[in-house]
Order: C-alpha cells, then sequence, then structure tokens
C-alpha cells in the first residue's frame, strides 16, 4: 500500500495540549490553492508556474470526508481503514484511521504518527473522543 512517508510530515504540538502530525504542502502566491502532496509542476488552480508555489506547514486536521475498509491484501494484515479527510486548510487527502475506532462521516479528526507493521505511517482519529 502506497503510504504517506515521513518525509512528507512530521509530529508537532500546537501548545495547546493537542498533538498532531504536519503535512508539508504547498500554496500557490498567485490564487492561494494549497496542495498535497507537493509537487513541482504548477499550480492546477490558475495555471501559475511551479516557481509561485510556497512550502507551507498544513495541520493534519479536518473532517472526515469517506472511508473505506479494506478486507483483503496480500501483505499488510487486515482488516484496516483508508480515509478521505478534507484538511482545514483545504486539500482532500487519504490515510489510515485508527483500527481501534468506528469512523464516521462527518466527524472531526486529527492525524498522527502511528506504528503500523514495520514503519511509522499518518493515522486519523477522532479529534474529540466519546463513546461509538
Amino acid at each position: 500500500m502506497p503510504s504517506v512517508t515521513t518525509d512528507l510530515w512530521e509530529g508537532a504540538d500546537t501548545g495547546a495540549g493537542v498533538d498532531h502530525a504536519v503535512l508539508h504542502g504547498r500554496q500557490c502566491i498567485s490564487c492561494g490553492l494549497r496542495l498535497f502532496p507537493p509537487q513541482a509542476y504548477g499550480c492546477p488552480g490558475c495555471g501559475a508556474l511551479a516557481d509561485q508555489l510556497l512550502a507551507v506547514e498544513l495541520p493534519a486536521i479536518g473532517r472526515l470526508h469517506s472511508f473505506a475498509v479494506v478486507n483483503l491484501h496480500p501483505v499488510l494484515p487486515t482488516p484496516y481503514t483508508i480515509v478521505e479527510v478534507e484538511l482545514d486548510s483545504g486539500p482532500l487527502i487519504r490515510a489510515l484511521f485508527d483500527p481501534e475506532e468506528a469512523p464516521a462521516i462527518g466527524e472531526r479528526v486529527i492525524g498522527q504518527g502511528a506504528t503500523y507493521g514495520s514503519g511509522t505511517e499518518l493515522v486519523f482519529a477522532r479529534a474529540e473522543k466519546g463513546p461509538q
């Protein structure tokens, strides 16, 4: 399974006692569009050239847009859940979801680094823990 590698994100502390990851993205200085993953081909929103894309940090905080449970995989242990998260900063990304929780579309989620298999992956979980 392709993963969000650790050179694309890192752990962070908001200073409010809430830990979350920070994604390394790009922002177009012409139109303001934020992109993840970063790319160097120019802005897909306005067509600005690549030199108009600045590096930005995107907090891994957003709203769960959709999810799918994977029950069969040739290598990874199953089941696991893949989610699409619309980040508060704009981009829609895909990542793993906490295997101990049941996802619900529309809920607030926070991404953190977590051990998965033999590496560290970006894993989202509910922003506010409560009854399931």
